[in-house]
């Protein structure tokens, strides 16, 4: 099963404090290194991430690096978008009034055949446009 994930999902793990769902995340990473399902993220993924990181948590310049090193041993297929995957973001964006950053985790969703997991409220309020939407809750359910 392949599965696009958020930074959403990916803060998860490393910052449990005030984030529900913190046990799917973290499952999510055994499937993962298991071989059980594929993660796919934009590149995007590691800036918000590590952003969120520097900003929003007590975690020092140190315990941001190691942070990345985890992400990167993950080995995530990681996608930097091209031109059709850009454009599709760019519709998605206009059509459902999302950000850019947002709607590339749906373009990329999209165009991967994949299912997009997400904790954004944003984007989960988008489920019945595009039906490959989830929430940690409906994915481990399955």
């Amino acid at each position: 099963m392949r599965l696009v994930v958020d930074a959403s999902i990916g803060i998860k793990w490393f910052k449990e404090e005030n984030e529900k769902n913190v046990d799917m995340a973290i499952n999510l990473l055994r499937l993962q290194l298991e071989n059980k399902i594929e993660l796919v993220v934009p590149d995007l993924f590691f800036y918000e991430v590590l952003n969120i990181l520097l900003v929003k948590t007590n975690f020092d310049l140190q315990d941001t690096q190691l942070s990345l090193d985890k992400l990167i041993k993950l080995n995530m297929d990681i996608i930097h978008p091209d031109e059709k995957v850009m454009f599709s973001a760019l519709n998605i964006s206009k059509s459902i009034n999302l950000t850019f950053y947002d709607s590339l985790y749906l373009s990329i969703a999209q165009n991967f055949n994949a299912m997009l997991v997400t904790d954004d409220k944003k984007i989960l309020q988008n489920k019945n446009t595009y039906v490959f939407i989830r929430n940690l809750e409906e994915l481990m359910g399955m």
